[in-house]
């Protein structure tokens, strides 16, 4: 039995039920992952075309929408329900928000220009 599945509502009483709980979890769980790494690719694409713009206004709205898609991924990977620490794609997608990160926190809140 996978981790973090052990457990249903209680109206969930037959194996048939049981199931299909699980398999409902396993999908959501599957969306969830892909929208989080979704919104980090986002997050990275806005940083390079914040750092990579010489326009201050451009640079400015990428960094802001860098920061946006950054802490919607922070967001849903918090309230994601997906507390799994054996889990090899979580970490992957825990890896992959700090690395984003420290990425974000490049961006200078007064110029949103990248600081070496």
């Amino acid at each position: 039995m996978e981790p973090g599945y052990e457990t249903c509502p209680a109206s969930a009483a037959t194996s048939v039920e049981l199931y299909s709980y699980r398999s409902a979890m396993r999908s959501y769980r599957a969306v969830m992952l892909a929208f989080i790494a979704a919104e980090l690719d986002l997050a990275k694409t806005f940083y390079e075309l914040s750092v990579s713009t010489s326009d201050p206004r451009r640079a400015r709205r990428n960094a802001m929408c860098a920061r946006i898609a950054f802490a919607t991924a922070q967001r849903f990977f918090s309230q994601g329900h997906l507390d799994t620490k054996t889990d090899a794609a979580v970490k992957a997608v825990r890896t992959n928000v700090q690395a984003t990160g420290v990425i974000i926190a490049r961006l200078n809140p007064s110029t949103d220009a990248a600081v070496a």
